[in-house]
C-alpha cells in the first residue's frame, strides 16, 4: 500500500477487521544461508553460483532443496538452505494444522499454487516447493497474522525486512553489500 503525499513522521491507523486463510498448507522451518549465492542479504539479493547474475530469475524445476532454479544457466540458485523444515496442512475450517511427513510434504510441492492459494499472476517461490518434512505429526491452532506490517523506517529498506524481522542482518556491519 502507497499513501500519496506521505511523509516521514506521517502516520496511517490500519483497523482490520478479519483475516481470511486461503492457503492449505505452509511451510517454515531454520535456515542457514550459502556462501557465494548472494550480495549482502541472502533474502534480497541473490547471485547465481554458476553464471554469478545477480537477482537472477529463477524457474522450479522438481521438487526439494535445489529446485529452485537460475532461468539463465540451470544452476540450484536457492540463496539458502533448510538446516531443519515442517510442511504444515490445515483443516478445511482454518483452526488447526498438522505437520505433514515426506510423501504428503512431496505431494503438496507437486501442487504448489494450489496449496499456498498463490495469486494468479505472483512469482514467488513458495517454500512448500522445498517439501520441508523434519517434524512430523504435531498439531497446532492456526492463529494467522500479518507479516511485514507496521512501521516503515526512512530508510530504503526491502518488503522482506520492513516488520524488523531480520534485526541480525540489518544491525550486522555491511561489509558485502552493494
Amino acid at each position: 500500500m502507497a499513501v500519496a503525499g506521505a511523509e516521514v513522521g506521517d502516520a496511517l491507523v490500519l483497523r482490520i477487521r478479519e483475516i481470511t486463510v486461503r492457503s492449505l498448507a505452509t511451510a517454515s522451518g531454520n535456515d542457514r544461508p550459502i556462501d557465494g549465492r548472494f550480495l549482502g542479504d541472502p533474502y534480497v539479493a541473490g547471485r547465481c553460483p554458476g553464471c554469478g547474475v545477480l537477482y537472477p530469475e529463477t524457474v522450479v524445476k522438481g521438487i526439494g532443496p535445489t529446485a529452485v532454479r537460475c532461468a539463465r544457466c540451470g544452476a540450484d540458485a536457492a540463496p539458502f538452505v533448510l538446516t531443519h523444515g515442517y510442511t504444515i496442512a490445515f483443516d478445511a475450517e482454518h483452526q488447526v494444522g498438522v505437520t505433514l511427513p515426506k510423501l504428503a510434504a512431496e505431494m503438496m510441492a507437486r501442487d504448489v499454487r494450489r496449496f499456498a492459494a498463490l495469486p494468479e499472476r505472483s512469482v514467488q517461490n513458495s517454500i512448500l516447493t522445498f517439501a520441508p518434512h523434519d517434524l512430523v505429526g504435531l498439531v497446532a491452532r492456526l492463529r494467522p497474522f500479518l507479516g511485514q506490517l507496521g512501521t516503515t523506517p526512512a530508510v530504503a529498506m526491502p518488503d522482506s525486512h520492513n516488520a524488523g524481522d531480520s534485526e541480525r542482518f540489518w544491525s550486522a556491519p555491511r561489509t558485502n553489500m552493494p
